[in-house]
């Protein structure tokens, strides 16, 4: 008893820390005109998903589930209320990796960046993130929940193995893998990109003119890799466990509740992430606590100001939502 109530003390904790620091980033980046960008859209995205996945979790912890379910509708609408909280966490993957590829292709595919992030698209995008969640466990939980004898359960047949080790491979191990094979395109693109200054004795102005974009580059993806590294670190022991019971080795599922804390946790992680290693978010913040207005061309350097920026951003003015 001690136990479980020392984990929901643990989630709720985390679920309003998540709150709070997502509203912030969530209000900073909608209050702070010039943090209208393409990535800054997608980073509101990920505080919009995150928020509302830390709501839903202080709710279906600390709302006592009842012990039994009469078969009527409403309460089968309950039953599944309580394991769609996995719905919020799985747009968060989603938009996570839209994020990451977002600066993959602004740095690959620098030409194609801005067809690729018309406002058209963009919209779509976002609609599809939040979309990807409810729709893969809406199907999970269409072919594995059982309800009868006035109780609610995931049943234990061959097809809901199955779909659940569908569900783990699309939304965490195609993700994750494609997250690293980006990352780690990236970071051959700047070696060769730097090797290439290196071996070349002469420097001309405009390529004086990039080295706060490639300094800004850096920047961004050191970012954006610490958040791809909480979120590996907090979802890896989890999502490993239930592959193994998915697979028929014994697992006590029961005893994975400082598991699911450690995924209540990264809920926060990343604002606490944005505010150390943000420039432009820290700025923004300042300036919307005092009161301060600013703006990109206002006392920003142009390291600052393109942190978070497309080569395209830069040398040409990018489209802002």
């Amino acid at each position: 008893m001690a136990y479980a109530l020392i984990l929901q003390i643990l989630q709720t904790v985390f679920g309003v820390l998540a709150m709070i620091g997502n509203g912030i980033v969530v209000v900073v980046i909608y209050k702070v005109p010039y943090m209208h960008t393409i990535t800054d859209a997608f980073i509101f995205n990920q505080a919009a998903i995150d928020f509302v996945g830390s709501l839903y979790l202080i709710l279906t912890v600390n709302i006592p589930r009842p012990d039994s379910y009469p078969d009527t509708p409403w309460f089968l609408f309950v039953c599944v209320w309580y394991r769609s909280l996995w719905a919020f966490y799985n747009s968060s993957t989603i938009n996570l990796l839209a994020l990451i590829c977002e600066r993959y292709i602004a740095l690959v595919f620098p030409t194609r960046y801005l067809k690729f992030y018309a406002k058209r698209a963009m919209v779509a995008m976002v609609v599809a993130v939040w979309l990807f969640g409810p729709l893969t466990i809406g199907l999970y939980l269409a072919a594995t929940v059982k309800f009868e004898d006035a109780r609610c359960f995931i049943t234990p047949s061959d097809l809901a193995r199955v779909w659940s080790t569908i569900l783990i491979v699309v939304t965490f191990v195609l993700p994750t893998l494609a997250m690293m094979f980006v990352f780690g395109h990236i970071y051959v693109k700047l070696r060769r990109t730097r090797q290439d200054h290196t071996n070349d004795d002469t420097t001309t102005s405009s390529e004086e003119q990039l080295q706060p974009v490639h300094r800004a580059r850096r920047i961004a993806l050191k970012t954006l890799l610490c958040v791809f590294v909480s979120f590996f670190v907090c979802w890896t022991p989890i999502q490993t466990v239930f592959l193994l019971f998915n697979f028929g080795l014994f697992v006590n599922l029961s005893s994975t509740g400082p598991l699911s804390v450690l995924v209540s946790a990264n809920l926060g992680i990343n604002p606490v992430i944005f505010a150390f290693k943000y420039k432009r978010f820290r700025r923004a913040l300042s300036s919307l606590v005092h009161g301060t207005p600013l703006s990109e061309n206002q006392n920003l350097q142009q390291s600052d100001a393109i942190t978070l920026q497309s080569t395209a951003d830069v040398t040409t003015p990018g489209p802002k939502i």
